[in-house]
């Protein structure tokens, strides 16, 4: 880390000189290839190659100099040749470099320029002069430039390519020094390729100015339909979802270049600041050339960016508002429906204290009953043991085989000469409470509701207690119970 402050140091060793700059794009796999191919070149003329990790290197060949630079989106080369040649541009130092080579370094080339280094004496230049005599070396293009590095250089250059491929900057020297003139060709360098890589969001910027307006308008046509009462909210929300996803897959897929534009730009203005231009009359500076053309450029690219990011924010205080709205909607619902199970629970609540209040009234009554029932047929029985049961009807009880005589009741009344019992039902609810028991020990009694109670016995048959020896019951107990 400390010596990246001496790193891709701009060094040239004399003047004049002639330099060639090549920036080349590079993808992942190239970039490996790219730095086998400059170790073949040092293996070549016997030069030691840079190592494996390094990001710039250079050397001096036989003929020429190079530096190489490694940056993140693309590299760099600069060849550097010293002999002197009677034209500027005639001779360029990239001819010095194996022509092998050059064909095959990968990569689609950026930006190619030739930068020449010569004497004030060597083109007649004055201060003041007529500068259409440089506009030669330019194919008769109009020239921009200015003094640079405190008057002690002149730069011209025209901004165009040329036929060769390259551009061309004309560097007159006037009190350089020699590492003066190299971080000069360096600034130079800097400053058009960093203007070209700002430049590749210009086009992005106005293929997208469509798309910007459409999305515009739909945002505007969906807000407009969120105010009115009728509106369908699904649908709206629909829309609205598939409007932000498209705007921020423009702002994924583009914003690296608007970022990466501005950063550039940033970086041409830094180089230009240190070139410390001063103006040479009739012609106009590097700086205010560079500002005119690329300054709207890169408005236009930063607008676009501003505008998708606007637009996101839009869509996104759109959706809160739509689902805030849609959300009061369904808590409305949920109340409605909460209340109405509410008043459900409450209403089955007041049916099932109803009914079990119903419920007790009913038990206890029948128990009641049940429990006087027996305690009358238990009275009955212990006067019967007694021999206290003439004047009773009595219904025979088979038990087991056996006869047994049980005495009915004093409530029962006669009927055409016999005993007719009132209650039938009642006594069907005592059947139920003795027919608990399982069927081969089931009491059979006799017990007629719409006929004569009681009939002749059999032979055989003999009563206790008085009269009630003659009876037989005709009709089972059990089998009234069953009908039950």
């Amino acid at each position: 880390m400390h010596n990246e402050v001496h790193a891709r140091a701009s060094s040239i060793r004399s003047l004049p000189v002639r330099a060639s700059y090549l920036a080349l794009a590079l993808a992942g796999e190239e970039k490996l290839r790219e730095r086998q191919h400059l170790v073949a070149l040092c293996q070549r003329y016997g030069v030691a190659p840079p190592d494996n990790d390094a990001d710039h290197f250079g050397a001096v060949f036989d003929a020429f100099q190079m530096s190489w630079e490694q940056h993140g989106e693309f590299s760099t080369y600069t060849f550097y040749a010293y002999d002197s040649e009677s034209e500027p541009f005639s001779e360029p130092a990239l001819k010095k470099v194996p022509v092998d080579w050059l064909a095959n370094i990968g990569g689609q080339t950026m930006v190619a320029a030739h930068a020449s280094v010569v004497a004030a004496a060597d083109t007649d230049y004055q201060d003041g002069m007529d500068l259409s005599s440089l506009s030669a070396y330019f194919a008769g293009n109009s020239i921009v430039g200015s003094k640079v590095t405190g008057g002690a250089a002149s730069v011209f250059t025209d901004f165009r390519i040329h036929v060769d491929g390259f551009s061309r900057f004309l560097v007159v020297d006037q009190n350089l020094k020699t590492a003066q003139a190299g971080r000069l060709l360096h600034r130079l360098f800097d400053i058009e390729v960093y203007r070209v890589l700002a430049l590749l969001a210009f086009p992005i910027a106005r293929k997208l100015y469509p798309e910007l307006k459409k999305a515009d308008r739909q945002l505007y046509a969906i807000t407009n339909s969120m105010t009115q009462p009728d509106a369908d909210d699904a649908k709206l929300l629909d829309e609205l979802t598939a409007l932000a996803a498209e705007v921020e897959n423009h702002i994924s897929s583009h914003q690296f270049r608007f970022a990466a534009a501005s950063a550039y730009y940033h970086l041409v203005g830094q180089r230009l600041e240190d070139l410390r231009e001063a103006r040479i009359q009739g012609i106009q500076t590097l700086g205010e050339f560079i500002k005119r053309r690329l300054e709207p450029a890169m408005n236009t690219c930063a607008s676009t960016s501003h505008r998708f990011n606007l637009i996101s924010e839009r869509v996104s205080n759109a959706s809160q508002l739509l689902r805030t709205k849609v959300d009061i909607i369904i808590e409305r619902q949920n109340q409605g429906l909460l209340s109405s199970m509410a008043l459900r629970a409450k209403m089955q609540l007041r049916m099932q204290q109803t009914v079990e209040g119903i419920s007790m009234v009913a038990i206890t009554y029948y128990a009641a009953s049940l429990v006087g029932k027996i305690a009358e047929a238990c009275m009955a029985r212990a006067a019967c043991r007694s021999g206290n049961c003439r004047g009773r009807s009595d219904s025979v009880h088979f038990y087991r085989g056996r006869p047994r005589h049980q005495t009915h009741p004093p409530h029962y009344r006669k009927h055409d000469g016999l005993m007719k019992y009132p209650e039938p039902m009642a006594w069907e609810f005592i059947a139920r409470f003795i027919l608990r028991r399982p069927l081969a020990n089931a009491v059979k009694l006799s017990i007629s509701t719409s006929a004569p109670l009681f009939e002749k016995a059999p032979k055989g048959i003999k009563g206790v207690g008085g009269d009630c020896s003659n009876k037989l019951p005709s009709i089972t107990l059990f089998q009234r119970a069953r009908q039950v």
